[in-house]
């Protein structure tokens, strides 16, 4: 929209907290005969990655009919309580079916559409804050909000644990076999997509995705020499 210090905010990719870790241990076994055939050459290893989630652009469903008749901006909504609760809580699981919210309601609202023939006040004449106020006609208008890009409101922190069994079979002088079993999310943990962000719309603070596949388990064989 033309105020244009709103569009000032966090990049779309900012992700404050992100620690990704891998790891490979080999498993202690006997170092000779039968023993070592079986229960020798086995390995672990896996990738850990904890990070939060991208912010959340909240805009705005509102009518083309804005004060300028453009119809292709983005639209911010209007700020009427404090960003700090918008939030019900974080169990994501409660917000996945329709007609559910993971935002309270009187946060955010659609900016109230003026009349024609009514006055607009608050502004200058590029429609961004100012100290004029100007006519509007001959249909209504809607206002532009008051929240600005990508507050610092995030979406469900993200975890995902990745992990691998290897094992290892001697064939010849220099040659070796390795069989390994994959699995990505290991634990099947569903990571939810942040909620819908759109002020206004029948889905507005619904979660209706994740952001990672379920499980996913693989498995591959090498010979080296």
């Amino acid at each position: 929209q033309l105020a244009t210090y709103l569009d000032r905010g966090l990049s779309d990719f900012d992700r404050p907290h992100r620690l990704v870790g891998t790891y490979s241990y080999d498993l202690p076994g006997p170092a000779h005969g039968f023993g070592r055939a079986v229960l020798g050459g086995w390995s672990v290893a896996g990738t850990v990655t904890l990070q939060s989630s991208l912010p959340i652009n909240f805009t705005c469903q509102c009518g083309s009919a804005n004060v300028d008749g453009l119809g292709s901006i983005t639209l911010y909504p209007q700020a009427v309580g404090s960003l700090a609760s918008i939030y019900k809580s974080n169990d994501w699981r409660d917000y996945t079916s329709p007609g559910t919210s993971a935002f309270n309601t009187g946060v955010l609202v659609v900016p109230p559409s003026v009349p024609a023939g009514g006055q607009l006040g608050g502004l200058n004449v590029l429609s961004a804050p100012g100290p004029h106020s100007y006519p509007v006609g001959p249909t209504a208008a809607q206002p532009f909000g008051n929240e600005g890009r990508n507050p610092n409101i995030r979406g469900p922190f993200q975890n995902l644990f990745d992990f691998a069994l290897v094992k290892r079979f001697s064939l010849f002088e220099r040659s070796d076999l390795g069989l390994r079993g994959e699995a990505f999310n290991v634990f099947n943990h569903p990571i939810f997509s942040s909620p819908s962000a759109i002020v206004g719309s029948a889905g507005f603070g619904r979660i209706s995705s994740t952001i990672t596949a379920p499980r996913i388990m693989q498995i591959a064989a090498k010979i080296t020499f």
